[in-house]
């Protein structure tokens, strides 16, 4: 068979410009889709000072950002852990040292005692400053920051006998220590800190991080400074309107110009070539129960691929909404054979839309083709893809209220 007309420069054009739109979309949409502007992280932290005889303190941490862009994050961090650990020479300074030595000169301390005081010390940190964040995944954020960080550390010895008590008596007279025998010192930190959040959904997800921090406390009483490692993880919550810029719905404006006016061109451009075998028209009958009450409508979406699945009705191959009776419902579609995922909806306010509550969970009836076990997130396209052939398929989806 040959070809009749051949493709006129405004039809190459319009083709050109689809393809070049398409490819735009393929990089849109493997990243994330909604980031809030304003995010809170609460969990635990082991703070951890190989320096410090191995202090390792646990404790609670917090922090609160806004997102400024998709890529940056201004906010503060705080954290307070409490640890136990032992004063011993290696840490000592040289001025502490030689002051020992001289309780030893002069009698004070008997030539058997070896110093090692237990104390008790709480540590907190003040940070505040940029973080930068890599959204390129869709379920999974990466970031990195600066650590410009303030410690505020208050530390109680606890004599065990004579000898320990006369170090810490010689220490409060030198004024290393209060006459309550504490000290609280206010110190400068820095280093860099990261990790990663797992999106659970838009709104909640699972932070782990990393900060290895540089510091020198009491140095009067400790020789040298040293590194200390924060570890910590908890969940973390995003709300606010989506900060995203949002080029990519941009491009899927123009991309429907342009390919409106490709169809055109190709068409007037093949208008000769013969007529081919188009795909066969088939019922899909979805049969839907579980319905808790008779509010609003039963909405069934139809996806081909997993862009935009399950919720984005927008990129869905079909989708509506249908009145139902009692607690089940049956709709009826025209499809072309195929591999479709279908989720459904007990849409009780008839807003087209999956309501959550603060943490993302939701608020309505849903289920999925195949009727997969749901946990905390939807399963992916291909659990719930099944085939549609001719002439009728059926199915019978089971909704689950959370």
């Amino acid at each position: 068979m040959t070809l009749n007309h051949r493709l006129t420069l405004p039809a190459r054009v319009c083709l050109l410009l689809t393809l070049f739109f398409s490819l735009t979309q393929i990089a849109c949409h493997a990243q994330q889709q909604y980031v809030g502007r304003y995010g809170l992280y609460t969990g635990f932290t082991d703070l951890y000072t190989p320096g410090l005889n191995n202090i390792q303190q646990l404790g609670f941490h917090l922090q609160a950002g806004v997102d400024n862009r998709s890529w940056l994050t201004t906010g503060f961090d705080y954290s307070v852990e409490h640890g136990n650990t032992n004063l011993i020479p290696s840490m000592a300074s040289p001025a502490v040292l030689a002051g020992i030595e001289y309780l030893y000169g002069v009698g004070a301390l008997p030539p058997t005692y070896a110093v090692n005081i237990p104390l008790s010390a709480t540590t907190q940190t003040f940070t505040a400053g940029p973080t930068l964040d890599y959204r390129h995944f869709s379920k999974v954020t990466l970031f990195i920051r600066p650590s410009l960080a303030a410690f505020r550390i208050s530390a109680t010895p606890h004599p065990r006998n004579a000898g320990d008590a006369t170090v810490v008596a010689a220490l409060e007279q030198g004024n290393y220590l209060t006459p309550q025998g504490t000290i609280t010192n206010w110190t400068g930190a820095y280093g860099v800190g990261g990790g990663a959040e797992l999106r659970l959904t838009n709104h909640f997800g699972v932070r782990a991080q990393l900060d290895a921090i540089w510091n020198h406390p009491f140095n009067a009483i400790l020789g040298d400074g040293g590194w200390s490692y924060r570890y910590s993880v908890g969940p973390t919550f995003h709300f606010g309107r989506n900060i995203l810029v949002r080029r990519c719905d941009v491009m899927e404006k123009n991309m429907k110009a342009v390919l409106f006016c490709s169809i055109l061109a190709t068409a007037f451009a093949f208008q000769a070539i013969p007529a081919v075998a188009q795909t066969p028209t088939c019922t899909l009958i979805v049969h839907i129960d579980g319905f808790r009450n008779q509010k609003g409508d039963a909405g069934v979406t139809l996806f081909t691929s997993p862009d935009g699945w399950p919720e984005q009705n927008d990129k869905a191959f079909e989708h509506g909404s249908y009145p139902f009776s009692g607690n089940q419902a049956t709709v009826s579609l025209n499809v072309p054979s195929g591999r479709y995922s279908i989720a459904v909806l007990h849409d009780e306010n008839s807003n087209h839309n999956l309501d959550r509550n603060f943490l993302g969970f939701p608020k309505e009836g849903f289920g999925f083709s195949n009727n997969p076990k749901v946990r905390l997130i939807a399963p992916d396209f291909d659990t719930a893809a099944m085939q549609v052939g001719c002439p009728t398929t059926e199915i019978l989806v089971h909704l689950i209220y959370k």
